[in-house]
């Protein structure tokens, strides 16, 4: 992993850049040169996951040729033929990523209830990135539906939404209106602030992955191997994994949108500062916006929402298929039932307890975090079994002291015991509030001229020491 990173980022990335920015330089505004350009991106973006994946691309392929007929069809039809389109691509997409995705687990859930059923496992394995893409897809689809953008009769525009190669492994769920914006030229021509910008942001999203998640991952990885725990084990193994999965998964956000900036295309943002949030529904819109908006936009709201049928019914049913979206695994689901019921319970305090009176904000900051940390217990044990063993251990409820390989400050060394602390101080939005105001000093421009890249040399230097380096979002 570490030599295919070096790879690209000292390799692949720039020769890319150089190619894109000579031909719209050259090039200008003409037709010829975005096409040329674009055409460029597709086929950087095609022998990144040739490289990565290469069994898979030509899968990939004909669902991508399958969406533009699909997406042309249902914006040149009406009435009863355009729904029925619009379903039977829904329908194929969803069984594309249920075959690669869930054969395996749906027939052994089904043995459980049923022994007399005997299968042999598929051991299928996934496209690299599926459940991302097939979320677009729809997504497409519908907004084609709704009228909310037209079916791009340029197959270019299509193979390159879906392929990019900033966002194919990882996300974020990027629609085709957030890349190819109908009232803008996309992709822009790149000016000097934003080459800058993203140059600057893919940076800081590289650090965050390789110094600060990859870091605090081995010892989150060390911890939950251990056969039995306590507490303090318990709450290292946990609060060390709540950091890994935030800066891993920002971390990758923020070097793909840093690398759209840089090519002239401008994606949401995907996390606002979660960590700060007060209730566990204000963590939601600010934890992978891409797929809460998503699940909202044409999920939440085709149920009914908050205004027709069962608005706790329909929260049930929006949690319980992003917990199954992250995996194939009964602690997945687990996991989204977890927040089903806590997004229940919030809706209840902010329309029951909230109007009459309000609880100290401290104290809604501590219950929401305790949430989100025993929630990422669930979502990194191997099982419920592990989960339910962990969140045990983190209260206090361990049945006999368990004989450890090593002492606690051999897996809390001092270098995680400070990321831990950086990794708190970064959770909040205190270097934006810094910016605010001591932007425009020369202090300030000094140390961003500089940090950029010292930070860049020091993540080089993270990624040739270590064999570490897993981005945990590729596997969904």
């Amino acid at each position: 992993m570490s030599l295919t990173s070096l790879i690209f980022l000292c390799l692949v990335l720039p020769l890319t850049l150089a190619a894109y920015y000579g031909v719209r330089i050259i090039g200008g505004e003409g037709v010829v040169a975005k096409s040329l350009a674009k055409g460029i991106l597709l086929a950087v973006s095609m022998f990144t996951y040739y490289w990565v994946a290469a069994e898979y691309l030509p899968l990939l392929m004909v669902a991508v040729l399958a969406t533009y007929a699909f997406a042309l069809v249902i914006d040149t039809t009406q009435g009863v033929t355009k729904k029925l389109v619009l379903a039977v691509a829904v329908i194929a997409s969803v069984a594309f990523l249920v075959y690669y995705k869930y054969t395996d687990y749906f027939l052994e859930t089904l043995q459980r209830f049923v022994p007399s059923v005997q299968y042999e496992p598929l051991n299928l394995i996934q496209p690299l990135g599926i459940s991302f893409l097939v979320f677009s897809l729809i997504s497409y689809f519908v907004d084609v539906y709704r009228g909310t953008i037209k079916a791009d009769r340029n197959l270019l525009n299509v193979a390159l939404w879906a392929f990019f190669f900033a966002k194919i492994v990882s996300g974020p769920i990027v629609r085709y209106g957030q890349m190819f914006r109908p009232d803008e030229d996309c992709p822009a021509r790149p000016c000097l602030d934003d080459v800058s910008s993203g140059t600057r942001r893919f940076v800081i999203g590289l650090a965050k992955k390789v110094i600060i998640a990859n870091t605090l991952g081995q010892t989150a990885d060390m911890v939950f191997a251990l056969e039995a725990i306590d507490t303090p084990f318990a709450w290292l193994g946990a609060l060390c994994y709540t950091f890994q999965l935030f800066f891993d998964f920002a971390g990758y956000s923020d070097m793909a949108l840093g690398i759209g900036l840089m090519l002239g295309f401008r994606f949401e943002e995907n996390f606002k500062y979660p960590y700060i949030s007060k209730t566990v529904g204000e963590f939601w819109n600010r934890w992978h916006i891409s797929l809460s908006s998503w699940l909202r936009d044409y999920l939440y709201f085709p149920l009914g929402g908050s205004r027709r049928g069962n608005v706790y019914f329909n929260l049930l049913v929006v949690f319980f298929v992003s917990g199954l979206w992250h995996g194939a695994s009964n602690h997945f689901v687990l996991w989204g039932l977890w927040y089903a019921f806590f997004m229940v319970i919030d809706r209840l305090y902010r329309t029951y307890v909230l109007p009459r009176f309000k609880i100290p904000s401290a104290l809604t900051w501590l219950f929401t975090m305790a949430v989100v940390v025993a929630g990422w217990v669930i979502f990194r044990a191997s099982d419920v079994h592990q989960a339910k063993d962990f969140l045990f251990a983190m209260v206090g409820m361990v049945k006999e002291a368990p004989e450890l390989p090593f002492g606690f400050f051999y897996y809390a060394d001092n270098r995680v015991l400070v990321l831990l602390v950086v990794s708190a101080v970064l959770s909040t939005p205190i270097v934006p509030k810094l910016k605010e105001h001591f932007g425009n000093t020369a202090v300030w421009n000094i140390i961003s001229a500089v940090g950029t890249p010292l930070l860049l040399l020091i993540s080089m230097s993270f990624i040739l020491n270590s064999t570490y380096s897993p981005f945990l979002y590729a596997q969904f």
